[in-house]
């Protein structure tokens, strides 16, 4: 059988910067799954120091010291958590408002 060899490592993402140029990273941490393994993913990868930041759009019943005392056990350098940019009430916007609204609020807050 002929093919690509399947140990071979392929980009995990369209971009991926050059290791040399990375060393810290900030990383929008929701606690869960995904961002958890992102979290251990970029310091592997890039030998990074690894910032999170966990935006409080207002999710009834969620506990933020427990998502900062997570990312601190996965080894980030520091955890901040903020409020959403435009109050609590952002929980009750559907998703694919919610992701553009803190993508800006961070660009802003970033310049």
């Amino acid at each position: 059988m002929t093919g690509a060899d399947p140990t071979q490592q392929r980009p995990t993402a369209s971009y991926e910067a050059d290791p040399s140029q990375v060393d810290r990273v900030l990383l929008l941490y929701s606690g869960g799954l995904d961002t958890s393994v992102m979290l251990k993913w970029i310091q592997d990868s890039y030998e990074a120091e690894v910032v999170t930041l966990t935006v409080n759009l207002g999710q009834p019943g969620e506990d933020y010291s427990v998502i900062e005392e997570k990312a601190k056990r996965l080894g980030a350098v520091e955890c901040h958590v903020i409020d959403a940019p435009y109050g609590h009430d952002c929980f009750l916007l559907e998703e694919a408002r919610q992701t553009p609204m803190i993508q800006n609020f961070l660009v802003r807050q970033s310049t």
